[in-house]
């Protein structure tokens, strides 16, 4: 941990840098934050790698650019890779106009137009796909509506759908990366 960039003793989000590498192990599984950097007036930025037995099971990155603090963040950048065979990679250029949505749709829950409206506004900020290999993309990932029944109680809630080029989509991350399908 790197404390050089403190500007008083307290926490302060506006002036301060944070710079922090870890690594933790437990029976033979590792898992190392090579570098997780915040500058609330720059950038923010994450690498992390989960290892078993020295073999990356799980890496992600990410960056964000822009102020911070002063919720002026722009260029978000996303990756993840599953055991260096599957990736899923993407972009948004307006984090804060995409956060703005996404609270308007929360608090349009109810209405099914606006939720959906909202919904459809965010994913065209969003550019995030699935790769295998990391070069050719093999689908892309998009927020869909979904009601939700609650004991009578229905609202509308946002989750990732994988689509694939042969039209097959799987409307939950779980239902592709289980146990059985992930293999195939």
């Amino acid at each position: 941990t790197d404390l050089t960039m403190f500007s008083a003793p307290d926490f302060d989000l506006n002036n301060d840098k944070y710079d922090v590498t870890a690594t933790m192990t437990v029976n033979g599984y590792d898992w190392t934050v090579e570098r997780a950097y915040f500058d609330g007036n720059e950038k923010a930025s994450l690498n992390a790698k989960f290892k078993k037995d020295g073999k990356t099971l799980l890496s992600a990155s990410g960056s964000l650019d822009g102020d911070v603090s002063s919720e002026e963040a722009n260029n978000l950048n996303l990756s993840f890779d599953v055991l260096g065979e599957v990736q899923i990679k993407g972009a948004c250029n307006d984090v804060m106009k995409l956060a703005e949505i996404l609270e308007k749709a929360d608090d349009n829950d109810e209405n099914e137009g606006n939720f959906k409206s909202y919904t459809s506004q965010a994913n065209e900020l969003i550019d995030l796909g699935v790769y295998y290999g990391a070069s050719t993309k093999q689908a892309y990932i998009k927020l869909e509506p979904f009601e939700e029944d609650d004991w009578g109680y229905k609202y509308w809630v946002s989750e990732p759908v994988i689509y694939f080029a042969d039209g097959t989509s799987y409307s939950t991350f779980e239902a592709f990366f289980d146990e059985g399908s992930f293999s195939d």
